[in-house]
C-alpha cells in the first residue's frame, strides 16, 4: 500500500504563521532561498510522521517565535480511501488523533505515516557514534518486522532493571534478569543480522552501487563476543555494575573500499555513502513494509556536485514513497527530477505551488 500526502496544514509551526497546501504530486521539489523555510515545511511533515523533530529534541522549539503552541494536519490517500491526522502541541503536552480518535502511542503514529529524512545532518550516520547507526537499524526493523518493536521494549526494561539492581549490589536480582536479556538479545541480533545482510545486497546492487566511488561494505558487530555467548559475558562482567554487553551496545561499521568510512573519506563522500544506506533502506522498506511511506530530501545540491546529485535523481526513479525535495536553486533539481511532478516556492514564512520557475 503506498500512502500520499493530500493536504498539509499547520499553525504557529517554526517559521509559518499558518501553512496551507494542497494537491502534491509523487515527487514534489520545493526550492527559495535560505532562511525562507524549506526545512521547516519538511519537518514539518517529519513530525507529523515520527512525533519528533530531525533538528532538535524540545518540541518547544517547534513553535514560532512568540508563540507557545503549534498545530498540525495532514490528510493522506491510502487504499482505504482519506484520513486525517491532527497534532497538537500545547503547554508540554502532545496529543494526535487519526479521524478523531486517539492515536495510543508514538509508534502507532509511525505506523499510519513512515517518513525518512535525508538532509545535510546525514552525514553524522558515518560520523557520529555508534548509537545513531542503530537507530538506523532499528527503524528499518520497526518497519519490516512486527515483533521488533516489543521484543526491542521488552529488551530495555529488563536492561534498565539489571543495571538498576547493579547500581546497588543486589547481584541475584541482577542474575534474574539475565535470562530474559539473553533470550531477547539474541533474537534482537538475529533480526539485525537479516537486516544488514538484505541492506548490503542492496548497496551491490546495480541501482545503488553506481552512487558512490568506492563500494560500500557493512559489518554488523552485535555487541558482544558470539564466540563467547551473551550468557556467559553477562554472567562475567556482573561486577562492572553496568551492563556492558548486548545489543543496545552494537555497532554498524561501514566501509569505503578496503577502509573505514568514519574518520577517513571526506565530508561530501561522507554524505553521499550515508545517502546510500538511507536509499538502501528506502528499498528495504518498500519491499517488506505494508505502507512505502514518504521520503523527505532537504538540501540535496548541498556539497555535491551536477554529476552526483544526477545519480541520486535517477535513483529516486526507483523509489515508490512520496518525495519532497528542497533546493536552493529553482531550476536545477526542478527540471532534471522525474515526472509527475509540483513545484513549490518558500520565501519569508510563505509557500505557494507554481509552475517552473524562469
Amino acid at each position: 500500500m503506498n500512502v500520499k500526502i493530500e493536504q498539509l496544514r499547520g499553525q504557529n509551526f517554526r517559521c509559518f504563521s499558518a501553512l496551507q497546501l494542497e494537491e502534491f504530486d509523487h515527487y514534489n521539489v520545493i526550492v527559495g532561498p535560505n532562511g525562507a523555510g524549506k526545512t521547516s515545511l519538511l519537518e514539518s511533515i517529519y513530525v507529523l510522521g515520527s512525533g519528533h523533530s530531525f533538528r532538535s529534541n524540545r518540541r518547544s522549539f517547534l513553535c514560532q517565535h512568540g508563540y507557545e503552541k503549534f498545530a498540525l494536519s495532514v490528510s493522506l490517500r491510502t487504499d482505504d480511501g482519506i484520513s486525517r491526522t491532527v497534532m497538537r502541541w500545547q503547554a508540554g503536552k502532545l496529543e494526535i488523533t487519526r479521524d478523531q480518535q486517539p492515536v495510543a502511542s508514538i509508534a502507532d503514529l509511525a505506523q499510519i505515516m513512515p517518513v525518512q529524512a535525508i538532509g545535510p545532518w546525514i552525514h553524522e550516520l558515518i560520523s557520529g557514534g555508534p548509537e545513531i547507526r542503530r537507530r538506523f537499524l532499528n527503524w528499518g526493523l520497526f518497519h519490516r518486522h512486527q515483533d521488533f518493536y516489543p521484543c526491542w521494549r521488552k529488551y530495555c526494561r529488563a536492561l534498565h532493571q539489571r543495571n538498576a539492581a547493579l547500581q546497588q549490589n543486589k547481584g541475584r536480582i541482577a542474575a534474574a534478569w539475565e535470562p530474559t536479556l539473553v533470550r531477547l538479545g539474541e533474537m534482537i541480533h538475529a533480526l539485525r543480522q537479516d537486516y544488514v545482510r538484505q541492506l548490503q545486497c542492496l548497496l551491490e546492487s546495480d541501482i545503488i552501487s553506481n552512487l558512490t566511488d568506492e563500494p560500500i561494505t557493512l559489518h554488523y558487530r552485535p555487541g558482544w563476543s558470539v564466540d563467547r555467548g551473551l550468557a556467559r559475558s553477562l554472567d562475567e562482567s556482573r561486577h562492572l555494575h553496568v551492563t556492558v554487553h548486548g545489543p543496545h551496545r552494537a555497532e554498524l561499521l561501514v566501509l569505503s573500499g578496503n577502509q573505514p568510512a568514519r574518520g577517513f573519506v571526506s565530508r561530501g563522500q561522507e554524505r553521499l555513502i550515508a545517502m546510500a544506506l538511507g536509499m538502501a533502506q528506502a528499498l528495504a522498506h518498500h519491499a517488506h513494509a505494508r505502507n512505502a511511506g514518504i521520503l523527505l530530501i532537504d538540501d540535496l545540491g548541498s556539497e555535491l556536485d551536477e554529476s552526483r546529485q544526477n545519480r541520486v535523481l535517477t535513483l529516486l526513479r526507483h523509489l515508490p514513497q512520496q518525495l519532497f525535495i528542497t533546493d536552493i536553486h529553482s531550476q536545477s533539481v526542478w527540471e532534471r527530477c522525474p515526472e509527475p511532478k509540483k513545484l513549490f516556492h518558500c520565501h519569508d514564512g510563505t509557500v505557494s505551488c507554481s509552475g517552473p520557475v524562469h
